[in-house]
């Protein structure tokens, strides 16, 4: 074998993914006849779910050899309710392919998924059969919508006007391979390949032109990068991973943790080996770590689970689901973060399917945070009998986006560094809420300002206790201080010029942010931002008034503060004094007996020395 490469494929909903995986499968000899997604019988959509919905929910890899080298596709999902699949997959590639329907031609999740990438990109234009292609058309569009360097790899002329020095190759009769090799590694060259992956046409070409991408690994010490968990019908964890140097041997140790099996897989075949060199796409078992990817696609929308058995028994079930998305963000409550309609309704399928037991959810609401206006203190004790600790905290506003950040200034002589550490451990093990709403605490900056142990009582847990408690106290007693957020979308709309007074008088109604119309190929382009409960649903009245011509890209851009607090708090209508898995006050100690002291009384009791805010 000469190199070994990884790549993905990519596309927006029904543009021909997973047949353009079956065509190349296929062609490279792995498959001997061509499944298709109407027959459930292709190798990448192999779950039940995906055969049932004829769509793909999970990212799965295929092994398959050309020309000397080894590949390593990645199937990817295309509804963007299941973009946190294609995220991690985009953490392993070398390259990536991204399909485009002939027909459909660029759509809003096509531009967000050429946003999210950061690798060479080939572009394949599927449906080139159907009735309606036009070939010079989309090749104007995908060099408008995407990016000019897209250049149809059919035509040489193309090739060569594309860069100078290729066409000083073309004309001097030199080799461009090089050439070519060099623009597209540097995302200076897109190459665009045209075809069908229902009848074959244009693949192989596709293929061959795999051969400009170059890869070199490392022969030292081994690093892997997780991309993928998975848990099998037994229950038995699985980590998708590509190893990035060295080689990894049945035995070997990661992260303090055994690896028990290594599996090379092709859908839901896989074939062991003893070890595995860098460059190779791979499966283990043994070890619990988890994909590291930060993700831009954020879930916008929570849901609570509907369930006859106690929550206790879900509540472990979905941190199994939790384990392979990390974005589910479940709570003990069984609240679920999620990204759209369509995953919840798959959930709802699944789980039955895996654990038994049948589940529903109610409608999904806007996933609103909190944060704070103004500094302020909090006050934290944990004192029922043989235990002990006490902390007092500053609480600040940070910059948005910044989640929660900690500091301490508190001296190593007053409170050892271990318990520091331990802390610092409990304020970011989980997501603290706020007292408007119940919603995620983000973007503020918490500050350890004294803290108290005992030497005989202190444990672990205790410091955990008293941190979470004093960052709920403070936000208790200074409820006036919080701040609601809610999710915002960057938007990209583009649609014909006579439809952009619709758009505009839409937007303002919206209170939306954006830039004056960009005029390109008699279309117009806007871009900007708006709220997420304001334009979700916009591209079903942009279609109608626009006659389907209009096209919008959503993309997460973070929180900001939510225009109408008092309709959400009034609507959602949190009691942050009735939440029994959040206590606001503490627990001290007397005459050997704890008892419950209320959040605004705790400063009375506290142990340390209070600090004043304005010298902390």
């Amino acid at each position: 074998m000469n190199m070994k490469k990884t790549f993905g494929i990519f596309a927006h909903v029904d543009a021909g993914k997973t047949s353009l995986s079956e065509q190349i499968l296929y062609l490279t000899g792995v498959r001997r006849n061509i499944g298709r997604v109407d027959e459930k019988n292709t190798c990448l959509d192999f779950e039940q779910i995906e055969k049932d919905r004829g769509i793909t929910v999970y990212s799965s890899v295929a092994h398959f050899e050309r020309n000397g080298d080894e590949y390593f596709l990645i199937d990817t999902p295309g509804h963007t309710d299941f973009s946190a699949e294609a995220e991690n997959a985009m953490e392993v590639l070398d390259f990536a392919v991204l399909v485009v329907s002939g027909t459909d031609g660029v759509q809003a999740h096509t531009k967000t998924l050429w946003n999210l990438l950061n690798v060479p990109v080939f572009i394949f234009v599927n449906k080139t059969d159907r009735d309606g292609f036009d070939k010079e058309k989309t090749l104007k569009d995908l060099k408008s919508d995407l990016n000019e360097n897209i250049v149809d790899f059919s035509d040489s002329e193309s090739i060569a006007e594309s860069d100078e020095e290729l066409l000083n190759c073309y004309l001097n009769g030199k080799d461009p391979k090089e050439r070519i090799a060099e623009l597209v590694s540097k995302r200076a060259l897109f190459p665009c390949f045209f075809g069908s992956a229902l009848n074959g046409s244009g693949i192989d070409e596709l293929i061959d032109a795999f051969e400009i991408i170059k890869t070199n690994f490392c022969k030292g010490e081994v690093s892997v990068k997780i991309f993928k968990v998975r848990h099998n019908e037994k229950g038995k964890r699985v980590c998708y991973m590509k190893i990035l140097s060295g080689t990894l041997s049945v035995k070997d140790v990661i992260n303090g943790e055994k690896v028990d099996e290594i599996r090379i897989y092709s859908g839901d075949k896989y074939q062991t080996v003893q070890s595995a060199e860098a460059g190779t796409v791979c499966a283990i078992c043994g070890i619990s770590a988890r994909p590291q990817t930060k993700f831009s696609l954020l879930p916008t929308m929570r849901a609570a689970v509907i369930c006859e058995l106690p929550k206790s028994d879900v509540y472990g079930k979905l941190k199994n689901l939790e384990d392979e998305n990390p974005l589910l963000n479940v709570s003990p409550s069984l609240e679920i973060s999620v990204a759209g309609q369509i995953q919840l309704e798959t959930l709802a399928e699944e789980f039955p399917r895996r654990f038994g037991v049948n589940i529903s959810f109610t409608e999904p609401q806007i996933l609103y945070k909190e944060t704070v206006l103004q500094p302020i203190l909090g006050y934290g004790h944990y004192e029922p009998l043989r235990h002990y600790a006490d902390v007092i905290i500053k609480i600040e506003p940070a910059l948005r986006g910044s989640g929660i950040l900690f500091e301490s200034i508190v001296s190593t002589d007053i409170l050892d560094q271990n318990f520091q550490n331990l802390i610092r451990s409990h304020v970011f093990e989980k997501e603290h809420i706020g007292v408007l709403t119940g919603s995620g605490l983000t973007d503020v900056k918490i500050t350890l300002l004294a803290a108290k142990t005992h030497l005989k009582h202190t444990e672990g847990g205790d410091l955990r206790e008293a941190t979470w408690r004093a960052i709920r106290q403070g936000l208790r007693a200074n409820t006036e201080k919080s701040l609601l957020l809610e999710p915002f979308y960057a938007f990209t709309i583009s649609l014909p010029c006579e439809n952009v007074g619709r758009l505009l008088a839409d937007l303002q109604k919206m209170d939306s942010r954006f830039t004056p119309p960009k005029i390109e190929n008699e279309k117009a382009i806007i871009s900007g931002t708006a709220a997420v409960s304001e334009i979700t649903n916009y591209q079903k009245e942009l279609s109608a008034y626009s006659k389907g011509k209009g096209s919008i890209s959503l993309r997460f851009n973070g929180y900001d503060i939510c225009k109408n607090t008092q309709e959400v708090v009034q609507k959602i209508n949190y009691n942050a004094d009735s939440d029994s898995e959040n206590p606001c006050g503490s627990i001290f100690c007397a005459k050997g007996a704890g008892f419950y002291v209320p959040f605004n009384e705790v400063p009375s009791y506290i142990h340390s020395e209070n600090p004043r805010l304005n010298n902390s």
